[in-house]
């Protein structure tokens, strides 16, 4: 059987507010490491699916969502477009995606993660897509440095009402190895408002790994979705305030994009 860089990674994660009132948690999880240019021989293994149901299915179109054009073109094609469209100089050549897949049919993906290679299988971007609970999603791109990939940005996107549209992200993505430990911190006047990571260990591709994981985590993406508005209801019990949708995307409009903040080099 052919070896795959595909695999899951394992682990858990965990959020600490601590402004301004303190609220914390760690909750396991898992992410599915997958080589886009394995996703036909993925196809191929039992339990696992690529755009069809299956106990657990890959559906590209749950991804690039934000795309204006509908064009029917394959997950990668629109990665390595993205990418040349805002350096023309870019040399990628292969993309692997950590990121949730369905189960059962049901997903809700917070964040997934595009780490794109060039020809000597050397890290050169990183794709970051967010995803909020109305239906929304949003890329960051970051130009892969060593040895931990780090940026701060202003927050561009209205993920949750409890985090002020002003506040900036600094975002720690190191390029996954045996282990992979990714952290995202708020900070309002330079002061951590929450710190979000993300710790999990590889394990390769097997039929009885996908077997464990549905046992082990069941309905994993649908608690998912439940336990981010079982926190958001503890922060309102808690009295933390919140920011309207409408009025956050007006004052995050108002600024520039990441995109015209950060020019490759």
């Amino acid at each position: 059987m052919t070896e795959l860089h595909s695999g899951i990674y394992r682990g858990v994660t965990g959020h600490k507010r601590l402004r301004p009132s303190i609220n914390q948690f760690v909750y396991k999880l898992f992410f599915f490491w997958l080589d886009l240019d394995e996703l036909e021989l993925l196809q191929q293994r039992r339990l696992f699916s690529v755009n069809r149901f299956n106990l657990f299915a890959f559906h590209e179109k749950d991804h690039f969502k934000f795309l204006s054009a509908k064009a029917k073109r394959s997950l990668k094609t629109n990665v390595l477009q993205y990418i040349q469209e805002r350096d023309p100089q870019a040399d990628v050549h292969s993309v692997r995606l950590l990121t949730a897949v369905r189960i059962l049919g049901y997903v809700f993906n917070p964040v997934s993660f595009y780490f794109c290679y060039d020809h000597s299988n050397v890290l050169r971007y990183i794709l970051v897509e967010v995803n909020n609970t109305f239906g929304e999603q949003s890329p960051i791109l970051i130009k892969a440095t060593e040895p931990v990939n780090r940026l701060t940005i202003d927050k561009n996107f209205y993920v949750s009402p409890f985090i002020a549209p002003d506040c900036e992200l600094m975002l720690s993505i190191p390029e996954p190895a045996d282990r992979l430990h990714l952290s995202v911190v708020s900070l309002t006047e330079k002061d951590v408002v929450l710190s979000a990571w993300i710790q999990t260990k590889f394990q390769p591709w097997a039929r009885t790994s996908l077997f464990r994981l549905f046992w082990q985590y069941p309905l994993h993406t649908v608690k998912v979705i439940t336990l981010i508005h079982y926190q958001a209801l503890r922060l309102l019990l808690k009295r933390v305030p919140w920011f309207a949708k409408a009025a956050s995307d007006e004052l995050i409009q108002s600024k520039q994009t990441l995109e015209k903040n950060y020019e490759p080099t």
